[in-house]
């Protein structure tokens, strides 16, 4: 989900967006028509902005909790 708090590479980051092609989103289309799912992670010490095409299997993840309901 957007905001959830994950580790890549071992360094605190979050989720910035999912980019689903059964989410009707204009904002993430393009990274779906261009990349197809997945999701953007921002990690701004190290990496800045990734986009993971497969987040189930990247070795690089953890989650660590759900992003906070305000």
């Amino acid at each position: 989900m957007r905001g959830d708090c994950i580790l890549y590479a071992g360094y605190p980051a979050q989720v910035e967006f999912v980019a689903d092609p059964l989410v009707s989103d204009p904002d993430n289309r393009w990274y779906v028509e261009t990349y197809g799912q997945g999701i953007m992670i921002s990690e701004p010490k190290r990496h800045g902005s990734v986009f993971s095409s497969d987040p189930e299997s990247d070795d690089d993840l953890e989650f660590v909790g759900r992003a906070s309901i305000a």
